[in-house]
This record gives C-alpha cells, sequence and structure tokens, in this order.
C-alpha cells in the first residue's frame, strides 16, 4: 500500500514542485491551500505525513498544528517555512510539528524527515492495534474463564448426583470396590495432564520436551511444554534452581500480552512434573527455515526481525531481558505473524538474577561478547538478534566455531565480513544496521530495541521506494 502525503501550502509554486516530487517517488499525493479542507481531507483518507507551509509569526498558525495532535494523534506533520528563526522552529515543534525545514528545500533533507515521521506513525498505530487487540483479548479470556467454570461445576454436581444415586442403591462400599486401578489420565490410550491430553511430542531440547495437546474443555489446541532435566541425576540444589526458573518463565510469560509473544495460559505440577501449557502455533521456527544455509529475500528477513524488535522493546520496558534469542526460538505462524518464545534463561532486571554472576546463558553462537559480565543489559538481547539478520539474509552465522572456545573468540574479537559481500541484494545502508546491533561494545549498539526497529522501518521504505 502506497504512503500518502497531504500538502497544504497557499503558494501554487511550491506545492506544484512538491506535487511532481512526491508523485515521482511514489506517494499519493493530496492538496489543500487551507486548513478546513485539509480536515476533510485527513478525516476521508489514510494519510501518512503532512507538509505544512508556514507563511507568518502568527499565533494562529499553530492553531493547526494543535488540532492535528489532539485529533489525529499519530499523523506526523512536517512545517516548512522561508522564516529561520529559531524560536519560531522551537514553536512550531512545542505545538506539535514532528520537524522544521526552512527553503529551500534539500531532497534527502526531507524524504529522510519523511521516512522517520511515517516510521513513527506505523509504530504508533501497531502499538494502539495491539492495545485494542489485548483488550478484546481480555474480555474473551473473561467469558472463557466463566464458561470454563460453570462447566467445571456441572459436571461436578453430575459427578456428586449420580455417586449419590449409587451410594444409596448400592451402599458406600460399592463406590470403593469400582475405583479405577490406574489415574484418569491413563486411560484411553492418551496421557492427561490436568484438562488436557497430549497428542504428540512436536520438539525436544536439553532442558524439556514439548508436546501438541488439546484443551477439552475449550476445544483448542495447545503446547504443553514438560520439565523434564528434573529425571536426570544431578545435585538438589540445581535441580531446585532449573525448576524455579521453568516456573518463573511460566509467570513471567503469563503477564506479557502482546502479539509478537508466544501465550501461556496455564502452569500444572501433577505427579512430581511441571507442565507450561503454552498457545499453539502452526508454523515453521526460523532455525527450519535457514537451514543449509539458505538465503532469505531481504524484505523477508527485515520484517521478520521488525517484528521480534516490537516484542523485545515491550519485554525490555518491562524489565525483562530475554538472553536466548536464537532462530529456534523465533517462529512464523502460517498466518505470517512473527513470534518469540522460550524465555527459559530470562532475567528479571527488577530483582535479582537466578544465574550466578560469571555464568554464559544462552546459545554461543548468538551471544554477546558481554553476556558472562555484571554490565550485562538489554543490549544483549539486541546483539544475538543483529546476529540472527546477518544470518538469515547470508544465510552464515558470523561466529560459529569448531569448538565453544573457537565460537567465544570469534565473538570477542573477530569482525565479521559485511553481508552485502556474501549477498548482493543487502545493500550498504542494510550492512550498516546489521553492524551496529553486533557491535561489541554495547555502547555501540542501538541504544534500544525501538531505535533497532526505527531503522529496519526506514530502511523499508527506502528500499520499497527504490524498487518501485
Amino acid at each position: 500500500m502506497k504512503e500518502s502525503v497531504l500538502i497544504i501550502n497557499s503558494d501554487d509554486t511550491t506545492e506544484k514542485l512538491l506535487e511532481v516530487f512526491f508523485t515521482q517517488k511514489g506517494y499519493i499525493v493530496y492538496k489543500a491551500e487551507h486548513g478546513l479542507k485539509a480536515f476533510r481531507i485527513l478525516n476521508n483518507n489514510n494519510i501518512s505525513v503532512i507538509i505544512y507551509e508556514l507563511v507568518s509569526e502568527e499565533l494562529a498558525e499553530f492553531g493547526f498544528l494543535e488540532y492535528i495532535r489532539k485529533k489525529h494523534t499519530s499523523v506526523q506533520v512536517i512545517v516548512i517555512s522561508e522564516l529561520t528563526d529559531l524560536n519560531l522552529a522551537l514553536t512550531a515543534m512545542k505545538n506539535g510539528a514532528y520537524d522544521f525545514i526552512t527553503k529551500p528545500l534539500e531532497e534527502e533533507r526531507l524524504i529522510f524527515s519523511i521516512t522517520k515521521a511515517i516510521s513513527e506513525k506505523k509504530e504508533y498505530d501497531h502499538k494502539i492495534a495491539t492495545e485494542r487487540r489485548n483488550r478484546e483479548y481480555q474480555k474473551i479470556l473473561i467469558k472463557e474463564l466463566e464458561l470454563t467454570k460453570r462447566e467445571l461445576e456441572a459436571v461436578r454436581d453430575e459427578l456428586a448426583a449420580k455417586n449419590l444415586e449409587l451410594e444409596l442403591i448400592y451402599g458406600p462400599e460399592y463406590l470403593k470396590e469400582k475405583e479405577p486401578a490406574l489415574p484418569l489420565h491413563h486411560m484411553r490410550g492418551k496421557e492427561r495432564i490436568g484438562k488436557y491430553t497430549i497428542l504428540e511430542e512436536i520438539g525436544k531440547g536439553g532442558m524439556s520436551v514439548v508436546y501438541k495437546g488439546i484443551d477439552h474443555i475449550l476445544n483448542r489446541d495447545v503446547a504443553i511444554k514438560e520439565l523434564t532435566i528434573i529425571q536426570k541425576q544431578l545435585p538438589k540444589d540445581i535441580l531446585e534452581d532449573l525448576t524455579k526458573r521453568f516456573i518463573k518463565e511460566a509467570q513471567v510469560i503469563a503477564m506479557l500480552r502482546h502479539d509478537n509473544i508466544v501465550k501461556v495460559f496455564d502452569i500444572i505440577e501433577e505427579n512430581n512434573k511441571h507442565y507450561m501449557i503454552m498457545e499453539y502455533i502452526e508454523g515453521k521456527t526460523v532455525d527450519k527455515i535457514i537451514s543449509g544455509n539458505r538465503k532469505t529475500p531481504v524484505l523477508e528477513a527485515v520484517n521478520i526481525v521488525s517484528e521480534i524488535c516490537l516484542a523485545l522493546e515491550y519485554i525490555h520496558i518491562n524489565n525483562i531481558i530475554h538472553r536466548d534469542i536464537k532462530p529456534s526460538n523465533i517462529i512464523i505462524g502460517n498466518d505470517r505473524l512473527v513470534k518469540l518464545m522460550d524465555f527459559g534463561v530470562i532475567r528479571d532486571t527488577s530483582i535479582s538474577t537466578m544465574t550466578p554472576t560469571g555464568a554464559i546463558v544462552g546459545t554461543i553462537a548468538y551471544t554477546a561478547p558481554e553476556q558472562s559480565s555484571k554490565r550485562m543489559d538489554a543490549r544483549v538481547d539486541l546483539f544475538s538478534l543483529g546476529t540472527i539478520l546477518y544470518e538469515i539474509i547470508t544465510g552464515i552465522n558470523p561466529f560459529e566455531g569448531d569448538t565453544y572456545a573457537d565460537t567465544f573468540l570469534k565473538i570477542s574479537s573477530v569482525t565479521p565480513v559485511l553481508p552485502s559481500r556474501l549477498n548482493p541484494d543487502c545493500d550498504k545502508n542494510l550492512d550498516r544496521i546489521i553492524m551496529k546491533a553486533m557491535e561489541k561494545n554495547p555502547d555501540n549498539r542501538y541504544a534500544s530495541a525501538k531505535h533497532f526497529y526505527n531503522d529496519l522501518a526506514s530502511f523499508t521504505s527506502f528500499f520499497e521506494s527504490s524498487i518501485a
């Protein structure tokens, strides 16, 4: 879908020049010579950005900016003017302008500002849509819980009535004689955990195994993650720590509500085993997509990583560091929605960590150099994500070595080959973004996932306009 520009300008010459310029760049152009017409256009069309010419220093000029800020919050206004007074520019920005550009207009400066403004609008619109979906999800969840409660109460009442009837007819000893030798969850050929039935194994790791299951009450597929390391012969304190981490993972994800994060519905302890009940997603993990050194189209790769940036920004704001960002922990559903999963080594920065200082967690080929130090913060996740973007685009992990030590040596001291040398579809702008995310010094990396996302969004806009 093409982006649209609304030009509000009383100067016919400037207006025509801007119209030709934006049309050539692939934008849909709307024009208005005064505020009233502009309001009608804004109310009836999806405007991406507004170019507004400021012709005087009168306060009435700023009324339009205030109106846009209140009524069309996500639409950014870029002010252009022949006036070069700094105080005027500051007043415009204070009243809601996104940028202030003086004439004569420079093409690169104008396009850069518009690209960033559109990126800000998309991010804001995505945030509002996510919040709206979360509210709807909470309403559905409350209804599901109420329905489940009523169904369970009905089943309980029915069983109680039958037992009472049998007891009255045959006596209390009859029920004891008819008790099954095995628990209910071992009957009917399939293992049951609470109200869930295991259907098949779909994944296995060093600490857990994941099954596909079904929730009989709500009639939906679920993923059931079982902590299996508890069955191994390990010291008691280590087993307790791993169990706490498993439970902590479930508690943390259960509190998160984001479209790009796999949902947790329940956590169960049964027969001295721990299970996490999660959203089941039909799709492929990124490691399956890139297996065999396959390269992914640039825009598809950028889109995958952009959506994970949104997930990371959300968890980082909530004082959570994932610490195990890797291709197998990113899944792309058949609906093309990208989701982050497996928070097994998360760290909640609002409390003391459960991992001893100096311990390296996560998968080594995607681990930031500082992850074993006290300096670690949310930027370790950005390093891992930058490494994944490099691998998706080139088909090669830049740090993977023959041994653990070889891999860590590359991570700490070797600068990877520029991605564009391995994939000609990757240009220098994307090179810069990827290499910045993989900077060995965290201070030289992106300050946040939001900054990473914004640069990827700007690259996408430039890339799409260049091939349009």
